[in-house]
């Protein structure tokens, strides 16, 4: 898959339905106050009635929809800083959406449920990390093999081995060049750094 704005969504659905599900197991425990569908129903009813049935169904279909959203701005991320330590940027993302639901969103009345118990906090800290980790890895998993590049070198090379191979002349330098996945452009970039290192080598 290819498509950033689809591949974001269809992320975003798969991590919100992971922390969906495990935030209805720890409800079950009674290890939090409420469900996420109660939690977005109180941006647009009172309180007390976003047990109904109806307000929760809209409160679920607010949420789902936020957290397919979300997974858009992860996946132009891994665009544009590569897919290295995706998990960790999944994480951070998922720590982002928890710090902005549960500190800002009370406190400008954009949420109007606010939960009383520690538990609640933590499991909400749980289930946001799980649903950043699970988008980032369908994110990697449902795209294309190559469009999200790898840190390297400005030249497109990795170091230090392609160095011994800049300074070969002739038909095997040329051979390992196209081998290395090191471009005649970037090398172009390198010459001035070898001519520094080893003027005596013409590069």
């Amino acid at each position: 898959m290819r498509d950033t704005i689809i591949l974001g969504m269809l992320s975003g659905l798969i991590g919100n339905v992971a922390k969906d599900a495990s935030n209805y197991i720890i409800y079950r425990a009674g290890k939090t106050e409420m469900l996420y569908g109660h939690f977005a129903a109180s941006m647009i009813t009172d309180p007390a009635k976003t047990h109904e049935a109806g307000n929760f169904a809209v409160g679920q279909l607010i949420d789902m929809t936020v957290g397919a959203l979300m997974g858009v701005p992860l996946v132009y991320l891994f665009k544009k800083t590569g897919k290295d330590h995706y998990l960790l940027k999944g994480a951070g993302l998922g720590l982002m959406l928890w710090g902005i639901l549960y500190g800002i969103g009370p406190n400008l009345n954009i949420v109007t449920v606010r939960p009383r118990e520690t538990k609640t906090h933590v499991s909400a800290l749980f289930n946001n990390l799980l649903y950043g980790l699970t988008t980032a890895q369908a994110a990697v998993s449902l795209a294309d093999p190559d469009m999200f590049s790898t840190k390297r070198s400005p030249s497109g090379c990795r170091f230090p081995g392609y160095i011994r191979r800049l300074t070969w002349r002739g038909a095997d330098r040329k051979k390992n060049l196209s081998t290395s996945g090191c471009s005649t452009q970037g090398i172009s970039r390198l010459r001035p750094l070898f001519r520094r290192v080893w003027p005596w080598q013409a590069v």
